[in-house]
């Protein structure tokens, strides 16, 4: 997938590139303006072949039509505009979102079933450590500020014990 966020980072630059062109002839004559930019030719040369050539390690896993649409277009040639690529775009943002769900997913459930036991049974006990100074104020009348120390460990407990419902595999 991180050939797909190398699509993306050159597609922003390009797309910067092209704005930065198209306001620089924006002031010409219409019959003086050229009808391409040599830097956004080779720009769009080597994304062809990097990004969409069978042959290149970075070829995106894209749908053979818009890919076609792409190239099949006569206006795309040396340089499409940028407006070309927004299906494109569109399927690789996608399949980034698509793979982020993915190692979302996955990286939550990462820690096995005996970590997540071990896990829950280090939070209980930490929240047992917490409980018990609660407790014995409550109980035998000590000070308020013994529950002020309870907290940290029960907070630590807790949260050890709620991560590891979600991080073994108990879904």
């Amino acid at each position: 997938m991180k050939h797909s966020s190398y699509f993306i980072f050159w597609l922003r630059d390009y797309i910067a590139k092209y704005r930065q062109w198209q306001e620089s002839i924006a002031d010409m004559e219409p019959e003086k303006r050229p009808t391409s930019n040599p830097d956004l030719t080779i720009s769009f040369s080597r994304a062809r072949g990097t990004f969409f050539d069978s042959s290149s390690h970075l070829e995106l896993n894209l749908p053979s039509d818009p890919v076609e649409r792409l190239f099949s277009n006569p206006t795309s040639f040396p340089h499409p505009t940028p407006e070309a690529f927004h299906e494109i775009q569109k399927q690789v943002e996608g399949m980034l979102r698509e793979s982020l769900m993915t190692f979302v997913g996955n990286s939550c459930g990462n820690s096995g079933r005996n970590r997540g036991i071990f896990g829950i049974f280090v939070g209980l006990s930490a929240m047992a450590v917490g409980l018990a100074p609660i407790l014995l104020s409550v109980l035998e009348g000590k000070s308020r500020w013994m529950r002020l120390g309870a907290l940290l460990p029960f907070w630590f407990g807790a949260m050890v014990v709620i991560a590891s419902l979600h991080g073994g595999q108990y879904r």
